[in-house]
């Protein structure tokens, strides 16, 4: 199999037949799948000019690297650019170009949006230009445009008008917010196997100070249907996003409406992991007397290494990284879920493999014996 590629500066994918060919060219180079060759090399082989090598940064980068039954995604946190031109920081604009590179390596199908989605008031209205110049223009790689974008709000949406961009869901073929909280499950292809991703408004339960509308669901309609979505839940894989950390190590610590509310839910009903942002660092937190997951990616415009709250962990704290920004990567199979922390450099932090539900892994070793059984049966 030959594959090849061609990543701009501004991460637009090139693919010509079988080789590579950006424009100037006079021939196509082509390279096996799972080698690298640097751009200088490349571009001395077939006398490619300069004014091409500069606008490419990366040539014959694997290519088609899953192997078709897993399902790949990301999360990013507090990612909302600023109300000032340009509209978004360096950082932001420096992990889109990671997350685009990542999005094409590892067949992103979608990303998690973990609220704070617009600095420092939100949007005003549909029309607002703050959903061209701080997400349209920015997250412009071809893979990342593929995308389907699960959003919800923070903090600072709240500030604003959190409607204008539920409502802009119809304006956007990748922008989907279609409710202050809602739920989706993804199929694993290749598989049986599902993810569900239970989407929360951590300021609607526990921040009514924030909250700038009287037309807001109650926290109590909201937590009543994350307890009736939790417990029919069937998935292998059950994440649970909202914007507020339940647990956190950074300068805003605990939330302690979560923590009485949200989490013995979670606990009760075998969550996989819980996401969120609010700090601007990376953060993955275990207790030992538990098997859910809390990790924190909030860093996806600013970021800060402060970690006031480490003592309240104890031994629960298990990464903590806030010197750049980032962003969170996931990978679903049959036999684990694997979280990747990934830097705006594009170097992986930190990884660690989940396993599936519990008592889904039950059902599934028991229906595999009943259905070995079977098969044995016919052939005797």
């Amino acid at each position: 199999m030959h594959v090849s590629l061609v990543l701009s500066e501004y991460d637009e994918l090139l693919i010509v037949g079988d080789g590579i060919n950006c424009g100037c060219a006079p021939s196509k180079h082509t390279c096996k799948t799972g080698s690298r060759q640097s751009w200088t090399a490349v571009a001395a082989q077939h006398a490619i000019t300069d004014t091409c090598r500069r606008r490419v940064d990366l040539t014959c980068s694997l290519v088609g690297s899953t192997d078709g039954t897993r399902l790949a995604f990301a999360a990013i946190g507090d990612f909302g650019g600023v109300p000032q031109p340009p509209y978004f920081t360096y950082t932001q604009r420096k992990i889109a170009r990671v997350l685009g590179k990542y999005a094409f390596m590892k067949d992103i199908k979608f990303i998690i949006g973990l609220g704070d989605n617009f600095y420092y008031e939100g949007v005003k209205s549909v029309d607002d230009h703050r959903f061209t110049s701080t997400f349209e223009h920015v997250y412009t790689a071809a893979p990342l445009q593929r995308a389907t974008w699960y959003m919800i709000a923070g903090n600072h949406d709240h500030a604003s008008n959190v409607s204008a961009q539920i409502a802009y869901t119809k304006r956007s073929k990748r922008w989907h917010f279609p409710h202050f909280y809602y739920t989706k499950v993804l199929k694993l292809p290749g598989s049986y196997k599902t993810i569900q991703l239970v989407m929360i408004d951590t300021t609607i339960l526990c921040c009514k100070h924030q909250k700038k509308s009287n037309t807001l669901p109650e926290e109590e309609k909201q937590l009543k249907w994350i307890r009736n979505t939790l417990r029919d839940s069937t998935a292998d894989y059950l994440i649970v996003a909202g914007h507020h950390p339940v647990v956190s190590a950074g300068i805003h610590g605990n939330t302690p409406y979560l923590l009485s509310n949200l989490k013995p839910l979670m606990e009760e009903y075998d969550v996989t992991a819980y996401i969120s942002g609010h700090d601007h660092n990376l953060q993955h937190i275990k207790e030992d007397d538990s098997n859910l997951h809390y990790f924190i990616s909030g860093n996806g415009n600013f970021y800060n290494s402060y970690i006031f709250h480490k003592r309240a962990l104890s031994s629960s704290l298990k990464f903590f990284h806030g010197d750049c920004g980032a962003f969170t990567l996931f990978e679903a199979t049959r036999e684990f879920l694997k979280v990747s922390l990934i830097d705006d450099a594009g170097n992986e932090l930190y990884n660690i493999k989940l396993k599936p539900r519990t008592a889904i892994q039950s059902m599934d070793d028991e229906e595999n014996a009943i259905l070995d059984e079977f098969f044995t049966s016919q052939s005797t």
